[in-house]
C-alpha cells in the first residue's frame, strides 16, 4: 500500500475505518478520502458496512477547553441487517482520546456515562450529514437520502416515544 500513496492518502486514513477488530484485518472495500476545509472525510463501502468519519480539527474546543484536538464523529451502517451505531471522541496533540460516547440502534450494551441518547445521536448523525451536503459532488459517493431514511427517521420514532 505504501508504494502506491502517491498522493499520502495513508496519512489521511483512519483506523477505525482501515481496521477491522473483529477479523483483525484491513478492512476490504472502496475508500473514498475528502478534505474539505478543517475536515477529513473517510467513506468506507463494503459488502456489509458503510462507514463514514469525520474528523475536524479544532485550535481550540469550547467544551473541554483543550487546545490542538481532533474531534472525531464516526457512523457506521451494516447495510444487510439495516443497523448502526454512532461514535465521538476527542484526541489531543499526543493521540490520546478522552470525551468518548456512543450509541448502538440496538442498545444491546450500556456503556453507562458514555452513552448518548437518540436525541444527541440525532443531532449529531445531522450534524455530519449537513457537513457533507456541502461537498460538492457528494453525492456521486454517497447517497445522502438514504442515510437520513435509514438512520434519522429511525431516531426520530425513538426520540419521540
Amino acid at each position: 500500500m505504501e508504494s502506491n500513496d502517491e498522493f499520502h492518502i495513508l496519512n489521511l486514513l483512519c483506523n477505525c475505518v482501515i481496521w477491522n477488530s473483529r477479523k483483525q484485518k484491513v478492512n476490504k472495500g472502496i475508500y473514498y478520502v475528502i478534505q474539505n476545509s478543517n475536515r477529513i472525510y473517510n467513506i468506507l463501502f463494503t459488502d456489509e458496512e458503510l462507514i463514514i468519519d469525520e474528523r475536524i480539527k479544532k485550535e481550540f474546543d469550547e467544551q473541554t477547553k483543550k487546545e490542538n484536538i481532533t474531534e472525531e464523529r464516526v457512523i457506521t451502517f451494516k447495510i444487510n441487517k439495516n443497523e448502526y451505531n454512532y461514535y465521538e471522541a476527542k484526541h489531543d496533540k499526543t493521540g490520546d482520546t478522552f470525551y468518548t460516547r456512543y450509541y448502538d440502534k440496538n442498545r444491546l450494551l450500556s456503556m453507562g456515562t458514555f452513552d448518548l441518547s437518540p436525541q444527541e445521536t440525532y443531532d449529531e448523525i445531522s450534524s455530519v450529514i449537513y457537513n457533507l451536503e456541502r461537498i460538492n459532488g457528494i453525492e456521486n459517493i454517497i447517497d445522502i437520502d438514504f442515510l437520513k431514511t435509514q438512520v434519522l427517521e429511525d431516531l426520530d420514532k425513538i426520540r419521540h416515544k
